[in-house]
């Protein structure tokens, strides 16, 4: 072979090598744009929820963080036996079994807006209930200001700030959020268990009344989810999800391997659609988001189909 064919041969392959790494790096830019990161790189131990407020009454801090666990408790229908490191008063039992309310300093009225259609108050439509599914849900929902995920995988971060502004916590900025999943566990995206340790344990500035999340599974019944997501609202926190997108926009107006965002209420005046609260639904990073800063709404059907996590179907998982 002479000198200028070697050199042909030579010139053709680096041509090959420049043009195959462009294209490599034009898909993955492609794909970032309109895949939001955000599946988990970690699995973390599938706590109960009995496990889960056991842990949290045992590291209660005050009176009143006790008593709202132990309300919560009732809501979600744990039993006393379910608290197996921890000694229940009187008026503990009263709480977890519903004999007994407690009246917290909560007072986000400003925060309730209802069917602009209509003439009546918040405080008759907050009476007036519609029955979705088997439960009478709330005819309102909790409209938070969303913020838009400061980068393209930084969802958990951009949902943990939106809840927290909204809830009046004093949430770092979203970059040492992001930090503090490798600082604490060493991980560079947190699953949903990781997020409840951090909004429950991690969270600076949370107000005296906060109820704790916990994780929980769903098995896709609608039922089980309408009973939550109406805690959620009567207590003013945002559900908060991890959802799934493998193609088209029929379910989602992307596609994703692993987001985090918010349900922030069910629509009832608007044929039952559930109110989301999305950081990453902005124009920047869909196009189809224009001006609706991150809200965006999606029928039970849809929903359900994309509430999953890395780890296969079946395993539909929220934080309440």
């Amino acid at each position: 072979m002479n000198i200028h064919k070697i050199l042909n041969k030579t010139i053709a392959t680096i041509l090959f090598a420049v043009c195959f790494v462009t294209s490599a790096v034009s898909a993955s830019a492609s794909t970032n744009k309109i895949s939001p990161k955000g599946d988990s790189d970690v699995v973390s131990e599938d706590l109960t929820i009995e496990k889960q407020f056991d842990e949290l009454l045992k590291n209660s801090s005050s009176l009143l963080e006790r008593q709202i666990i132990l309300k919560k408790a009732h809501e979600m229908n744990i039993s006393s036996e379910s608290f197996n490191e921890n000694v229940l008063s009187k008026t503990d039992l009263d709480i977890l079994n519903g004999i007994v309310d407690i009246q917290t300093s909560k007072n986000n009225d400003k925060k309730i807006i209802t069917n602009k259609s209509t003439k009546l108050s918040n405080e008759i439509r907050i009476q007036q209930k519609v029955t979705v599914a088997g439960v009478s849900m709330p005819d309102y929902a909790l409209w938070p200001k969303i913020y838009k995920q400061a980068t393209n995988t930084s969802c958990s971060a951009g949902t943990i700030y939106t809840v927290a502004k909204y809830i009046g916590a004093k949430p770092p900025k979203q970059a040492n959020i992001m930090k503090f999943w490798k600082s604490k566990w060493g991980v560079t995206y947190p699953d949903l268990p990781l997020v409840r340790n951090y909004m429950n344990s991690y969270l600076p500035g949370k107000p005296s009344d906060y109820v704790p999340y916990v994780y929980k599974k769903y098995g896709g019944s609608q039922k089980t989810f309408n009973k939550d997501l109406k805690s959620n609202v009567l207590h003013y926190q945002p559900m908060i999800l991890n959802i799934k997108n493998s193609s088209g926009k029929t379910n989602w107006p992307y596609t994703t391997n692993g987001h985090f965002c918010m349900c922030n209420g069910l629509l009832t005046w608007e044929s039952n659609k559930y109110f989301i609260g999305d950081p990453f639904y902005f124009s920047s990073y869909v196009s189809g988001a224009k001006a609706n800063n991150g809200e965006l709404k999606r029928t039970w059907t849809q929903l359900n189909n994309v509430i999953t996590n890395k780890f296969g179907s079946g395993s539909q998982h929220y934080l309440t």
